[in-house]
């Protein structure tokens, strides 16, 4: 009987150890590169004492007195979120961030001295290097692509996708999307290999390690695939992979592979440099209607162009196109603080209150980016402290010399005579 037993215990234990090591053996495919970039000692450091703060989903762990980072997680992790949702779909996040303070601390957890952020999915965690190691937009960029690894893992568990079946390029090449949003990357910083070395976790980390990016690599291709066919083919070609390997998948999709991919995009760019470049020098000769000429053209090539979609408006400005840029930055999600202050500049010109708007969205957006929540703008107190006389905002911001544009000063001294004939202020300007 006692043999028996014996034999029982052996039979139940051998059960569980193969159980407990199926399961890891499952997690341990696809998360290959964290074992090779984490140190075990401190897979899980989430037990470590930090501060913790909640937020839609959020659990994010801090030192004290790195309270700046949590603040810009909170600020970015809404646009983050809204970013993916539109690729993958709504979903109830349940993710952990930890932010370290201490870069020896982060490294004791990491082997790669090229890190500075990293995704566990065996926890559902986050680890990155703190705001005061890294500076603010580095630090919200490998947010978004630490993120994008997140929402990626947790789309191939909610269809069922093997996560074995995604090609470590594919994959990061989806998150450097999410960190390049607003960005154009130099194409001279690549050094192409073949996407087969890029495959496994091993091999990509391995490539890495050397003299070559193939983060940048992957981009490229993904970012192609993006431009010429829309984002909603990513989703497409993840629920292709439960049949086929990425490369059927992207052939059947799009008709062409990954190689064909990134050099489609290399050489576009490399189109769209050479106008760029003749632009600039049109533009500092003073001639913005060939200038327009280039940069449309270079928007029919890359309707997305950062660069040149922030650039247009001024061109416009400069050659009295007044409603055009107007129109393309309204037409914008996003925009930067100088922009939102030609958007007030150019509504003096139609709507008052709109101007206002504008003056104070743009208050709003350099007073976070300097830390200052009170920050006001010499424009924007024209219009609030004289609200009630309008001649005398639009006097106070010629003769102060607060509008950027002479075009827009020029063109609002001939709007103000025809709205004020018989105001003797007006018509002696």
């Amino acid at each position: 009987m006692k043999k028996v037993l014996k034999i029982l215990m052996v039979v139940f234990i051998f059960l569980a150890l193969f159980s407990v090591y199926a399961v890891h053996e499952v997690k341990t495919v696809f998360n290959e590169f964290v074992h090779n970039l984490v140190n075990e000692r401190t897979l899980n450091p989430i037990n470590m004492e930090l501060f913790t703060e909640n937020i839609d989903g959020l659990e994010i762990k801090f030192e004290i007195e790195d309270r700046t980072s949590v603040e810009m997680i909170k600020a970015i992790y809404p646009k983050a979120k809204a970013e993916l949702n539109k690729l993958y779909g709504s979903h109830s996040d349940a993710l952990t961030v930890i932010v370290y303070a201490n870069e020896e601390a982060f490294h004791s957890a990491s082997f790669s001295e090229k890190s500075g952020g990293y995704y566990l999915p065996l926890n559902n965690s986050i680890h990155l290097k703190s705001e005061t190691l890294v500076s603010g937009s580095q630090f919200e960029d490998l947010f978004h692509h630490e993120y994008a690894h997140y929402r990626t893992d947790r789309f191939l568990e909610e269809h069922g996708i093997s996560v074995e079946s995604v090609p470590t390029w594919f994959n990061e090449g989806i998150s450097e999307l999410m960190r390049y949003r607003d960005t154009e990357v130099d194409i001279d910083q690549i050094e192409k290999m073949d996407f087969e070395e890029l495959m496994t976790n091993t091999s990509f980390y391995k490539e890495r390690d050397g003299n070559a990016e193939p983060y940048l690599q992957s981009y490229f291709a993904v970012k192609e695939l993006v431009d010429q066919f829309g984002m909603a083919t990513i989703t497409e070609i993840l629920i292709a992979l439960k049949d086929m390997d990425l490369e059927q998948a992207i052939s059947k999709i799009v008709g062409m592979n990954s190689e064909q991919l990134l050099s489609s995009y290399l050489e576009r760019r490399e189109i769209i440099n050479k106008l760029i470049a003749q632009a600039e020098e049109y533009q500092v000769n003073g001639e913005y209607k060939l200038t327009q000429n280039i940069y449309e053209e270079v928007l029919r090539l890359d309707p997305n162009n950062f660069f040149v979609s922030r650039s247009m408006p001024h061109v416009l400005v400069k050659q009295s196109l007044f409603s055009e840029a107007k129109a393309m930055l309204k037409n914008r999600e996003d925009l930067e603080g100088y922009e939102l202050e030609m958007l007030a500049e150019l509504s003096l010109l139609s709507d008052l209150n709109e101007s206002l708007k504008y003056a104070e969205m743009s208050e709003e957006k350099i007073g976070a980016n300097i830390d200052d929540h009170q920050f006001t703008s010499p424009f924007g107190n024209a219009i609030r402290q004289n609200i009630a006389d309008p001649v005398n905002i639009y006097l106070k911001l010629i003769n102060e010399n607060l509008l950027t544009y002479q075009e827009i000063a020029d063109q609002l001294k001939i709007n103000m005579k025809e709205m004020y004939p018989n105001d003797l202020r007006v018509q002696n300007l």
